[in-house]
């Protein structure tokens, strides 16, 4: 993912980003963690987009990131047509950017970060709910690891009230939806705010990646 930055970065005199560039290339690097069009194909990907895109620029000390080439390119190798696209590409990393993680190395064990069902996933099969529904990205937050052993299949209602106000906050959970009658308006709700925050994160939009 990183080989066409570093590319970038190598070529730019004194490896000094100009002020101009940061955000471009900000949204670059999190738009190829979240799609890893480079993960498959590499090296033909990763070749033909140096060779296209960033050797003529760094050939005429041209500092500008080409972050219109580099959504199209995603767009045609991924089928990322959308935020929504992108955000479920890497449902790890769209949730550590929705909560504010950083993914860092945790010292105990049981603080490792995990992703985990809101609405317990066995409880949502009873009750006949669509798989694809219960696994949507919505449905999904990172807990450690040992409260995510502890959790079970509570409900959430009861789980959640031991959660801090502010943990929910940035996690995009609203507690008066937590019950399973208001299981779909739950999943919208927190969709619609998850792309938001994630079309701020980036800087992207919808009309960017169509």
């Amino acid at each position: 993912m990183l080989v066409p930055i570093v590319y970038y970065f190598y070529h730019l005199p004194k490896h000094d980003v100009p002020n101009d560039q940061v955000d471009r290339v900000r949204t670059a690097v999190y738009l190829l963690g979240l799609a890893t069009p480079f993960s498959r194909y590499s090296e033909s990907r990763i070749g033909n987009f140096v060779r296209s895109e960033l050797q003529p620029l760094a050939s005429r000390g041209d500092p500008n990131f080409p972050l219109e080439a580099t959504i199209k390119d995603v767009r045609r190798w991924e089928k990322v047509e959308s935020l929504d696209d992108l955000a479920q590409s890497n449902v790890y990393l769209t949730l550590h950017l929705i909560q504010g993680l950083s993914g860092a190395h945790v010292q105990y064990k049981r603080n490792a970060p995990e992703v985990d069902h809101i609405f317990p996933r066995s409880e949502l099969r009873r009750k006949g709910v669509d798989e694809d529904l219960i696994n949507d990205l919505a449905n999904f937050w990172i807990l450690a690891q040992g409260k995510n052993r502890n959790k079970s299949n509570r409900r959430p209602r009861d789980y959640f009230a031991d959660v801090g106000k502010r943990q929910l906050r940035n996690a995009l959970i609203d507690p008066a939806l937590l019950d399973y009658r208001q299981y779909k308006r739950f999943i919208e709700t927190r969709r619609e705010a998850m792309l938001k925050r994630i079309e701020t994160i980036l800087g992207l939009s919808d009309a960017d990646l169509t």
